[in-house]
């Protein structure tokens, strides 16, 4: 079986003051008409229950090829014409493909491990033994022996996770902000 490849774009759109309906219908209808594109794995619909007004497209697609391609569609140009006078800003549009969506997984999951008492006194009897059981390559493992703050954020680390790592190596978030300000 070959590797599943997945592209996800995901569209941000700030409606004008009251005209969160229009635009919301508006994008319905790119929804119904892109689900059916060939290649399209899916695509929703979101509204923000934060930010009145806000509404959130996500389509999942086979390749970024796919994704990338769809763009010059004639729902997509339909679309973007139709919403063109109900948006308070241009949208925000990112497209995430494997490579983005992955990068970091070994990393994230090792250091959330460390929310787990077991996991903290294995990284702090033997860290070899800790990061083994991640199957964290030979790069990631310099970054963690390192404390490379930058590196690691950089190799995909959330920094919501990198403050557990923080935590277990007794390193002040001030110190992993210094880092980052001198390499970053």
């Amino acid at each position: 079986m070959a590797d599943l490849e997945l592209a996800v774009v995901i569209g941000s759109f700030e409606a004008r003051t009251g005209r969160h309906g229009e635009l919301a219908a508006v994008l319905a209808k790119y929804v119904v008409l892109t689900r059916r594109r060939p290649h399209c794995r899916n695509v929703d619909l979101v509204a923000s229950a934060s930010t009145p007004g806000r509404v959130v497209v996500i389509e999942k697609w086979e390749s970024a090829d796919d994704a990338r391609a769809h763009l010059d569609e004639a729902e997509t140009v339909e679309m973007a014409q139709a919403a063109r006078d109900l948006l308070a800003a241009p949208p925000d549009l990112d497209l995430f493909d494997e490579t983005t969506a992955t990068r970091g997984i070994r990393l994230n999951k090792a250091a959330y491990s460390l929310k787990d008492e077991h996991q903290r006194e294995l990284f702090r009897r033997d860290e070899e033994a800790w990061m083994e059981q991640f199957g964290l390559t030979e790069s990631e493992r310099e970054l963690m022996r390192d404390r490379d703050w930058i590196g690691l954020w950089r190799g995909g680390m959330s920094i919501y996770v990198m403050v557990k790592l923080s935590g277990v190596t007794k390193t002040p978030l001030p110190e992993i902000g210094r880092q980052m300000r001198e390499q970053g």
